[in-house]
């Protein structure tokens, strides 16, 4: 079978398959990646879009892990921001990610996408990686901004997660980049966010440049705190209720034992003459 150019033999075959289990893996969440099930396309769009098996798919495979270009989910402008996430499935603690944004398909029409965070390493043979995929997450992510002057109608990115135990991971989504002047934000507002003058604006509980954080609830402990200080007021004036109506009850019949008392003492007094 032909894929990309390539003839895959049944050993290599043998070695995609054995690529499933335990070995690291991970997704690419946003934007959307390619669709790694077996697609047969309508007629229409076979001349685009290429259809493949189970078995054309390998995530070493370069320049994406073996998918093909697929329908464009996701469009933005020159120079704006986007946030690239992925949920890391099976970890390795080696790992180092680094995205790409290309047009074409060879290493050459790739221009490297260097987070903002400048988290990326500065030093030759890992240039522009970055520490990611090395705790299970459902997602991780980086932001990123599209170079100058670059449009596209039918251009990826590309996430590469280096690994020490099984090399390179390629992972990659369709994209449209458009010219013109727009909002940063547009459709990367996560978690119900809202793009208001070129930010997100977050719901209650969440926070980041696209909402992708959620706030930790301190509500809940100011809550239980209040509660503890109720249930102890709530005590403590049972206690002195209780301690009240003791007092009462012994002050109400303090004469009859008072007179109990006084004739208990006579009978005493003759015992004792005799």
């Amino acid at each position: 079978m032909k894929v990309g150019g390539g003839l895959y033999t049944t050993d290599k075959v043998a070695t995609i398959k054995s690529l499933k289990g335990n070995h690291p893996s991970m997704k690419l969440v946003s934007p959307m990646q390619r669709p790694q099930n077996s697609k047969h396309y309508d007629d229409d769009d076979e001349g685009h879009y290429q259809s493949y098996t189970a078995a054309d798919l390998n995530p070493t495979i370069r320049p994406c892990g073996g998918t093909k270009a697929g329908k464009v989910h996701f469009t933005a402008e020159m120079e704006s921001k986007v946030f690239v996430a992925w949920k890391t499935i099976v970890p390795d603690e080696t790992g180092n990610c680094t995205i790409k944004l290309s047009d074409g398909a060879d290493d050459s029409d790739f221009e490297q996408l260097l987070p903002l965070d400048n988290t990326a390493f500065h030093h030759n043979r890992q240039r522009g990686y970055f520490p990611c995929g090395r705790s299970k997450a459902d997602m991780e992510g980086k932001e990123v901004k599209f170079p100058r002057n670059v449009t596209c109608d039918a251009c990826f990115i590309q996430l590469i997660w280096a690994t020490k135990n099984t090399g390179k991971h390629f992972m990659c989504a369709d994209i449209e980049i458009l010219g013109g002047d727009v909002e940063d934000c547009p459709g990367q507002c996560m978690n119900g966010g809202m793009c208001v003058n070129g930010g997100c604006q977050c719901r209650k509980g969440y926070s980041g440049a696209f909402c992708q954080n959620r706030d930790s609830v301190q509500g809940n402990t100011n809550y239980a705190k209040y509660l503890k200080y109720f249930l102890f007021f709530i005590v403590m004036v049972l206690i002195i209720i209780a301690l009240l109506f003791g007092a009462f009850m012994l002050f109400k019949h303090a004469g009859k034992i008072m007179g109990s008392t006084k004739e208990l003492a006579p009978s005493r007094e003759g015992e004792g003459v005799a």
